[in-house]
């Protein structure tokens, strides 16, 4: 069940080695954020946007304060990303070197199940994805698959799950995936500023909830 987020009090004071003596006390309160961006290769003409888009959303959350706040970003291609869970404030913005659309096909089934399936047991979580494609190339997974699994852990009332779809079909794919409908938002690449705005707003009222909202949030969705 959704327990209360807790900030940070301290002001210009709070920083990364708090948040470490924080985290290290009490992981069975983090506020565990995934991060799953596409970087196959029909995102190159996006990789620019994308990467603006989430170092503005990273900033945005490193401002909360979230005093157990732990963030893994991985992209995805035609192969995962290693997990690179660490706390809030050490995570570091995307630049050409660590996020760049060269990854091949769409392997998204296989990247949400591997998260969902390798993530910590306990904490709040919340996942977002980023894709702008169906998938393609998934192995071990398939969708209903992976919604079984998300289904599962949305139920327990610890997981948002955000579905953020840069082609027409996305709605359909999230949901077969376990997304509900209404954590899912659907737009043009084009608008993909726009779209993490949407995303940052939606979430800005998701941390200021209270424990029962945010259960209703997760339920009936953020958007």
């Amino acid at each position: 069940m959704p327990t209360t987020i807790s900030r940070s009090s301290e002001g210009a004071t709070w920083d990364a080695s708090k948040q470490h003596q924080y985290l290290a006390q009490a992981q069975q309160d983090a506020l565990r954020f995934h991060f799953l961006l596409d970087a196959s290769g029909s995102m190159e003409p996006y990789a620019e946007a994308l990467r603006k888009a989430y170092n503005q959303y990273l900033r945005y959350l490193q401002r909360q304060q979230l005093r157990y706040a732990v963030c893994d970003t991985r992209c995805f291609g035609s192969t995962l990303q290693a997990a690179t869970a660490q706390p809030l404030l050490d995570a570091q913005a995307l630049r050409p070197e660590t996020y760049s659309a060269t990854y091949g096909g769409t392997t998204l089934y296989d990247a949400l199940g591997t998260v969902l399936t390798t993530a910590e047991t306990i904490g709040q979580h919340l996942l977002m994805v980023y894709t702008d494609g169906q998938d393609n190339e998934s192995r071990a997974y398939t969708a209903s698959k992976v919604q079984e699994v998300l289904t599962t852990l949305q139920d327990t009332g610890d997981w948002l799950a955000v579905f953020l779809g840069a082609f027409d079909e996305a709605l359909t794919v999230a949901q077969a995936c376990g997304f509900r409908p209404g954590n899912v938002l659907v737009f043009p690449n084009e608008k993909l500023p726009q779209a993490f705005h949407q995303f940052r707003e939606a979430m800005q009222r998701y941390l200021d909830a209270s424990p029962a909202q945010r259960k209703q949030l997760q339920q009936g969705g953020i958007f």
